[in-house]
């Protein structure tokens, strides 16, 4: 998806409303070296007074902040990512990364397939009392993109199975969703997750959860030319 302005704004608005004075110190770790849409170098110029130039990545944006990044991406796609990155199969478990007081997705997670790894991975990097921020795709996104696409009840089941506490949820067409003509990809499904303990993540208690994911059809997947047959 990228780095824009309705991530900038939402990521602000949930800081200001957790009373977050400043960041100094605080690890976050980013699924995606998602590059700085167009939309939020505007943001950036106009609103923030900040030089968008020097800003080509996410982690640019939060290290002006003073928070320290580490961001895990395979390196699959179009676009390039940075040499810094760690190239890491989300569908593994992750090994030697926890304690990030924050854990961003913002349009990785619908193209991992195996979302019981993935949930997995971002549960043992958030601390306790650690903040799980995502922007994925909710059922009337409307395009071909990914493997998988969000609920509200997904999340719902999700807070309850494993403990989370939901401080924020909500469809983004509207207050958060870019205003683009003749794009069909403005439905995201923004939330906020707080960890409440530092408890196992079992499979045994994913599959009534997993099962409020939904799958991608087979057609789009040939749309995005991904050769990918679903369990």
């Amino acid at each position: 998806m990228g780095f824009h302005r309705k991530n900038i704004k939402y990521f602000e608005e949930i800081t200001e409303f957790l009373g977050y004075k400043t960041f100094q110190g605080m690890r976050l770790c980013q699924l995606g070296d998602s590059y700085v849409r167009r939309d939020a170098k505007q943001y950036l110029s106009e609103i923030k007074n900040l030089d968008y130039t020097k800003l080509g990545r996410a982690s640019d944006y939060y290290r002006k902040l003073e928070i320290e990044v580490i961001t895990i991406d395979l390196g699959i796609g179009p676009e390039n990512v940075r040499s810094d990155v760690l190239k890491y199969d989300l569908n593994k478990p992750l090994e030697n990364l926890e304690g990030f007081d924050f854990v961003v997705d913002l349009g990785t997670g619908e193209h991992v397939e195996d979302q019981f790894e993935l949930f997995r991975n971002i549960h043992n990097l958030c601390k306790v009392n650690g903040i799980i921020i995502r922007c994925n795709p909710s059922i009337r996104w409307g395009s071909p993109h990914g493997f998988y696409y969000y609920t509200f009840l997904f999340y719902q089941k999700l807070a309850h199975s494993y403990d989370y506490k939901i401080l924020d949820i909500s469809e983004g067409s509207g207050k958060y969703g870019p205003k683009m003509r003749g794009l069909s990809w403005k439905h995201c499904i923004f939330v906020t997750l707080r960890k409440n303990q530092d408890n196992e993540f079992l499979r045994t208690e994913w599959d009534p959860v997993g099962a409020e994911i939904g799958k991608c059809s087979i057609e789009n997947c040939e749309k995005l030319k991904v050769k990918k047959v679903f369990r």
